[in-house]
C-alpha cells in the first residue's frame, strides 16, 4: 500500500473517530465478509508457551484476554491445539477444564476425527508441559496480546480499506464499510474485569477520565496500533 493510500485513510478515519460514541466497543472484533489470513505471534517460543500456559490454567487471564486469542497464532501448533481446547470450553462452560478431563477432551478430537493420532498425542504432550510451565506476569502478557490483536486488526483493516479505495466505484457507502473496519480494529483490546461493560451506567466514570485527561491528571493508556500517525489522532493515543 502506498504512503499516501495510508494518509488518506488515517486522515479519514482520525477526523470521523468519536470516542465519546465509540468508547464502549472494548472488545470489538474484525467482522469480515472474506477470510483473512492469520498472523503467527511474533513473540520468542518461551513467551509463547507462557501465553500457552496461562491460557490453559489461569481463568482470570482468558477472562481479559481469551477474545483476542486465535490458536493459529502459535507457532507450536501442539501448543495451538491445547489452547483452542481450553477456549472452547471455556466459551461453553464458563471455566476451564480440569486436567483428567482435559486430556479428555484433547483425546474426544481424535475420536471425531478433528485431530490424527500424533497431533492427539503431541497435544497430550504439551499439555503434560503446559502444566509444569511457570506462571506469573499475566497482567503484561495479556497487555502483550492485547497489542499484537490489535495491530494485526489495524494492518488488516488497513491493507482491505487500500483494496476498496482501488475500486472504480467511490460512494458514502464504501467509506462508511472502511470507517467500520478501522473504528473496531482500534477499538480493540482486554475485557476489563471480565464482565460485560455497561455502556450507559459507566457515563459518569468515562466523563471523569476524560476531564482527567484533558487537565493531565492522568495520562492516555491506548495501546499502539502499531502506526505512530494513527495512533496521534486516537483519543487514547492508540
Amino acid at each position: 500500500m502506498t504512503e499516501a493510500a495510508e494518509s488518506a485513510i488515517i486522515e479519514m478515519i482520525g477526523a470521523a473517530y468519536d470516542p465519546i460514541s465509540t468508547e464502549e466497543a472494548k472488545s470489538a472484533s474484525i467482522s469480515s465478509e472474506e477470510h483473512e489470513e492469520v498472523g503467527k505471534f511474533e513473540f520468542d517460543s518461551k513467551f509463547q508457551t507462557r501465553i500457552a500456559a496461562l491460557a490453559i490454567r489461569d481463568e482470570r487471564f482468558v477472562r481479559h484476554a481469551g477474545h483476542l486469542l486465535d490458536p493459529a497464532y502459535f507457532e507450536n501448533i501442539s501448543e495451538g491445539i491445547v489452547v483452542n481446547v481450553a477456549l472452547k470450553h471455556y466459551a461453553k462452560y464458563k471455566c476451564l477444564p480440569k486436567q483428567a478431563s482435559f486430556s479428555q477432551l484433547i483425546k474426544d478430537g481424535l475420536d471425531r476425527g478433528d485431530l490424527r493420532k500424533e497431533q492427539c498425542r503431541d497435544a497430550l504432550i504439551a499439555l503434560r508441559d503446559l502444566r509444569q510451565c511457570e506462571l506469573g506476569d499475566a497482567d503484561y502478557v495479556a497487555d502483550k496480546v492485547a497489542e499484537f490483536a490489535r495491530y494485526q486488526a489495524v494492518t488488516s483493516a488497513i491493507l482491505a480499506s487500500a483494496d476498496m479505495l482501488g475500486a472504480k466505484r467511490k460512494n458514502s457507502e464504501l467509506f462508511q464499510k472502511i470507517e467500520k473496519r478501522v473504528k473496531d480494529a482500534v477499538s480493540i483490546g482486554l475485557n476489563e474485569e471480565g464482565e460485560v461493560y455497561e455502556f450507559y451506567k459507566q457515563i459518569e466514570a468515562r466523563t471523569e477520565r476524560r476531564n482527567d485527561i484533558i487537565t493531565g491528571k492522568s495520562t492516555p493508556k491506548g495501546i499502539t496500533t502499531g502506526i505512530q500517525r494513527m495512533d496521534e489522532r486516537l483519543f487514547h493515543k492508540g
